[in-house]
């Protein structure tokens, strides 16, 4: 008598999470991440203590404008892809051999699973 194995179960959390990749844009491209920066201006707007007031008249044009001044080499900008969809990014850059995180962000819905933990150690 033969034995049926059944196959193990996925986990859903496994399966999403291989459906996310990382990748990199260059600075011509940044215009894809508007909307999730807008994200995380109202985000800023509605609970920071600290830099609500710097982004009540901020834009994302003009938050963009110190980039101008940097060539690719000096500049990462990471994307979260979920499939298609980007769920988040990382902006990070060089300048006068400083490095810094310009801004971070990522959904709602994909925090808490390490995904903000990978851009940082990558920027």
């Amino acid at each position: 008598m033969a034995i049926e194995t059944q196959p193990e179960p996925k986990n859903p959390v496994d399966e999403r999470r291989n459906s996310m990749s990382i990748i990199r844009i260059k600075k011509d491209n940044i215009n894809s991440i508007k909307h999730l920066w807008e994200k995380l201006r109202d985000i800023h707007l509605a609970e920071s203590r600290y830099f609500k007031d710097r982004y009540r008249n901020m834009t994302f044009e003009k938050r963009c404008h110190k980039f101008e001044l940097l060539d690719d080499d000096n500049l990462l900008i990471e994307l979260i892809k979920d499939g298609e969809r980007t769920v988040g990014y990382c902006i990070s850059s060089i300048k006068e051999g400083i490095g810094e995180i310009d801004s971070l962000f990522v959904e709602k819905t994909h925090r808490n699973k390490g995904y903000g933990k990978e851009l940082v150690d990558s920027a």
